[in-house]
């Protein structure tokens, strides 16, 4: 059996996927494995840039976009690896990622899954990739800014483990699906994805699912992978849509689906609340600095148009919502 089968959803990734491919050549050794990339209607050329540079990868065209649980599941069913890598075309491994990983996985059993140390393009972690399942509590500290003020406080920052500097090796409550690594075993146990749930809310609910089988979730800093689509000061329509996605429609879904419908209902009348109160004063910020030529204007207004992404999301029907999402992501 290969040990490892690396498994890549693509969606107009011409840009990154090259860079992703070549350093899975390039950085693993230790290890036999394979990559299979499940394309989900490319218009961009990623499908023949993929099989002109790397011709060892199995490229699965899907013919349309299908969403990545569906993509993926079609992935882990053409798979043969004993341990299976979800990746994004849009991250970079550093030497001895995949090796490190797998070799975690194989000295604890206990371990239902396991996620490297994600840096962003400029060196720094990305707090997302290590979190708390969606609360109430912490959405207030997310969308009233106090997590943005206070990132590495114990209390505004518990959401992403803001006061751990992500050094050591540990088992945590729920990990991001842009590296994830799973013993075959553990996904055969826990069923495939949800191909119901929308983008942002997959990982959620494997994590929550893995989770209740007694498996434990680990973080390991050993292995690294670079994220480089992680960052923007700018959105466009299509990625206002993405940050309501993820800040919003995810964890409500999630807190509707595991916490019940109050819960989910409070979580909107938080997103409202701070999200209002954030447009007014970015767009304050916005004007002063732009009439002071003082501060960043771009990425003030970069935050301000997130939060009328999510103000938008709030006040919105939220089947209507995914309509909109479904319509923009075809």
């Amino acid at each position: 059996m290969i040990d490892v089968s690396i498994i890549i959803v693509t969606w107009n990734s011409e840009r990154y996927v090259s860079r992703c491919l070549e350093s899975i050549w390039k950085n693993t050794r230790g290890c036999s494995f394979e990559v299979i990339a499940v394309d989900s209607g490319s218009t961009d050329g990623t499908v023949e840039a993929i099989r002109r540079g790397f011709p060892d990868v199995r490229v699965i065209p899907a013919g349309a976009n299908i969403g990545f649980p569906k993509a993926t599941n079609r992935g882990i069913r053409e798979s043969r690896g004993k341990y299976l890598f979800l990746l994004n075309p849009d991250t970079e491994l550093r030497p001895g990622a995949v090796e490190r990983l797998a070799g975690f996985l194989r000295d604890h059993p206990e371990a239902g899954c396991v996620s490297p140390k994600i840096i962003e393009t400029d060196g720094s972690v990305a707090l997302f990739h290590v979190r708390e399942f969606p609360n109430l509590t912490n959405a207030f500290f997310r969308h009233f800014g106090l997590r943005k003020m206070f990132p590495r406080s114990r209390v505004f920052g518990r959401e992403t483990f803001g006061d751990w500097d992500y050094g050591d090796s540990r088992s945590v409550p729920c990990l991001h699906g842009a590296a994830l690594m799973i013993p075959r075993s553990t996904m055969e146990a826990v069923g495939e994805l949800d191909e119901q749930l929308p983008l942002y809310l997959e990982d959620l609910d494997l994590c929550a699912r893995i989770g209740k089988t007694g498996k434990l979730l680990y973080y390991e800093p050993s292995a690294v992978v670079v994220h480089h689509g992680g960052k923007s000061s700018e959105l466009s329509p299509a990625q206002g849509l993405l940050h309501a996605m993820k800040d919003g429609q995810a964890p409500w879904l999630f807190l509707k689906k595991y916490r019940g419908p109050s819960a989910s209902a409070l979580f909107v009348l938080i997103v409202l609340a701070g999200s209002a109160l954030r447009v007014c004063t970015l767009g304050l910020s916005h004007a002063v600095s732009r009439a002071l030529h003082a501060g960043n204007p771009a990425e003030i207004k970069g935050r301000c148009l997130r939060a009328r992404a999510l103000l938008n999301w709030a006040l919105s029907d939220k089947n209507r919502f995914m309509d909109g999402v479904n319509r923009s992501f075809r």
